[in-house]
């Protein structure tokens, strides 16, 4: 029997999927098997997964009914006492699964740990991380007041916990993993470990990416106020059958995974620039304008920053020697 159901939800992933079902079934040291919901892919991701052929690797066949439904089969058909999930467009870090299955071994009374993450450019070759500046702790009070660590892709929980919360909540056709990490900490006590752990990748095919702006804010604004809801009364507007009605559906808005990958880059220039890591802070500014080499924020953002480092090496408050 394996210790750790891994749920990979796969639509349309084929430009990714044989990179994050491996990054999977890499894991050391634990018995795991990986749950692969395919949920109406029209290109080869099936084909890929199949041709993978290993032992551990579970093929269900999705309802189409969206994220949230093939997450839910996964749930009721996963046999490890812990359960976890791997965005087929994703990545795991290597040795995260035993970290985090041996620390939940040893704390019974935490029914989930999570841990910190980076985005990923679509090609794999620049790394971001995010969310590195919290340290090791209990997180459940945050969840309880509405703040968000991290990714839900980077948590480990007890299975019978996500069972108990009845899983995912169908209505949410985004942002069902930011309600769901919020009834988590009013189910049980998160902890939370530093420790890199996943790899979230940006590239313009993504559902974030694919999908409107406003119908993202609507769930996350709700998935808030629900929160906010279940705390004043005992139940949300959901569980109370009165949900609202999400916005009439728009033209997509222009998103851009390069401009989301830039927007990452400079704001962990300024976090490493405060830590007085001055050399990265530094190349983190560069890599922004050579991911974006005709947007004005980039330049503009290395120009400050630069004059700042050469402000600070001036007057003898840091140097170089910070890697």
């Amino acid at each position: 029997m394996p210790e750790v159901s891994v749920l990979m939800p796969v639509k349309n992933a084929a430009s990714f999927v044989r990179q994050a079902v491996e990054s999977v079934l890499h894991q050391s040291d634990v018995e795991l098997e990986l749950v692969v919901i395919e949920d109406g892919s029209t290109d080869d991701s099936a084909d890929i997964v199949a041709s993978l052929q290993d032992r551990r690797i579970r093929v269900l066949s999705g309802n189409r009914k969206g994220i949230a439904e093939a997450l839910n089969l996964g749930l009721e058909a996963a046999e490890g006492a812990f359960v976890a999930r791997c965005d087929a467009d994703d990545i795991w870090a290597a040795g995260r699964l035993i970290r985090q299955v041996l620390w939940l071994r040893e704390h019974g009374e935490f029914g989930a740990i999570s841990g910190s993450y980076a985005a990923l450019d679509a090609r794999g070759d620049i790394s971001v991380p995010l969310h590195v500046e919290g340290e090791e702790g209990e997180i459940t009070d945050e969840l309880r007041s509405g703040i968000l660590r991290t990714s839900l892709c980077t948590f480990l929980i007890r299975t019978d916990t996500a069972r108990r919360m009845g899983g995912f909540r169908s209505y949410f056709v985004t942002a069902e993993d930011i309600d769901f990490q919020l009834r988590l900490g009013e189910t049980t006590r998160v902890w939370y470990d530093p420790a890199l752990t996943y790899f979230y990748r940006l590239h313009d095919a993504s559902i974030t990416h694919c999908q409107a702006q406003a119908l993202r804010e609507f769930y996350e604004k709700t998935a808030l106020e629900f929160q906010r809801q279940r705390k004043q009364r005992g139940a949300d507007a959901l569980e109370l059958g009165c949900p609202p009605s999400p916005p009439e559906p728009t033209i997509k808005e222009p998103s851009s995974a390069v401009a989301q990958l830039r927007g990452y880059l400079i704001g962990n220039s300024w976090t490493l620039f405060d830590r007085g890591e001055l050399a990265a802070s530094w190349r983190s500014a560069w890599r922004a304008c050579r991911v974006s080499p005709l947007s004005v924020a980039s330049w503009r953002n290395l120009t400050v920053l630069s004059w700042k480092i050469l402000r600070r090496l001036i007057t003898g408050n840091m140097d170089l020697s910070h890697r």
